[in-house]
């Protein structure tokens, strides 16, 4: 008996590969909107790892891949094949700012992706698809499109001296995290913020000067340094009591007791309130001096050497 031989499926069943390639379109929109924030989130991952990821996100069952080996940016395209793995794929493309389609890939019989890792980051690019097989070849696809993300631009802040640097946007918080990927043409704006006992000194790097708040359009890659400085000792100013008689004068906050210490230099601006205290058999006849009268305790607020005195009398025999 004589063996029936099988005849190859037309191309045209392939039909569906038309209606498969919406799927591109889908993986373009999604590749806008996720790949930036992933990558800022995994800097070290291809776009097809984040492509992924997105696809994963969208079932409920999604797992996060593990970290898998750095691949170049990339397209991936996938399609229905209804010929029973009997014809393969001719896939072409073209960038989308242009007209010109070219042959970049034949897609052997059975398989129904193919990925596109000749391609820009940053760029858009579209492609049509036909079938073909021995009893010829299908019409095309028509133009599906899918544009690759930016993978971003590092900025790194280095900080010399003691204080920390962060960023809006989010990412930078040094001391702890000193470098963060942007998109390009994102303005980010660098604050310091010098620990106790230090001032910021200013910027270097990146276009950034002075010791306000810079902010900075990441076009490249780009190097901050922030410098801070011991802080300088505070302006002082000294307080004197001139003490007649027997009683003690003592300050708030602390520094005089006079009789026995009549002088204490404090930071400029600082309230100093002095309290007088008779000794027995004496009373305080008053304040006289910077501003001070009476019998009350007064308060003296610093800006240059002050000179203040308390005066002691006998209490008259009754």
């Amino acid at each position: 008996m004589a063996r029936r031989r099988r005849s190859l499926r037309s191309p045209a069943v392939l039909a569906g590969i038309a209606a498969a390639l919406v799927v591109l379109s889908v993986i373009g929109m999604v590749t806008l909107k996720v790949l930036p924030d992933c990558w800022r989130e995994n800097p070290t991952w291809s776009a097809g790892q984040c492509l992924e990821e997105a696809l994963r996100s969208l079932g409920p069952l999604a797992r996060r891949p593990p970290p898998k080996p750095i691949v170049p940016p990339q397209l991936t395209l996938t399609w229905t094949d209804n010929s029973n793995g009997q014809a393969g794929v001719i896939v072409e493309r073209r960038l989308a700012a242009e007209t010109t389609f070219a042959q970049i890939a034949t897609v052997p019989p059975g398989q129904a992706s193919y990925v596109d890792t000749a391609v820009a980051s940053g760029a858009a690019y579209c492609y049509r698809l036909k079938a073909s097989n021995a009893a010829g070849e299908s019409p095309y696809t028509g133009d599906s499109c899918g544009s690759v993300a930016s993978a971003g631009l590092a900025l790194t802040v280095s900080v010399s001296g003691s204080g920390t640097v962060a960023s809006t946007p989010g990412g930078i918080t040094c001391g702890t995290d000193c470098q963060e990927t942007y998109a390009t043409g994102t303005a980010v704006t660098l604050s310091a913020a010098a620990a106790s006992g230090s001032v910021f000194s200013g910027w270097t790097g990146g276009g950034c000067s002075g010791t306000g708040s810079c902010t900075l359009t990441v076009s490249a890659p780009v190097s901050v340094t922030a410098t801070f400085g011991a802080a300088p000792p505070p302006a002082t100013s000294t307080l004197t009591v001139t003490r007649s008689g027997q009683g003690t004068v003592v300050s708030a906050p602390t520094g005089i007791t006079c009789g026995a210490d009549c002088s204490e230099a404090y930071a400029v601006g600082t309230a100093v309130t002095l309290s007088a205290l008779p000794s027995r058999g004496w009373e305080f006849a008053g304040w006289t001096g910077a501003g001070c009268s009476g019998k009350a305790p007064c308060t003296v607020t610093l800006s240059g050497t002050t000179q203040v005195a308390a005066p002691f009398v006998r209490q008259k025999k009754r």
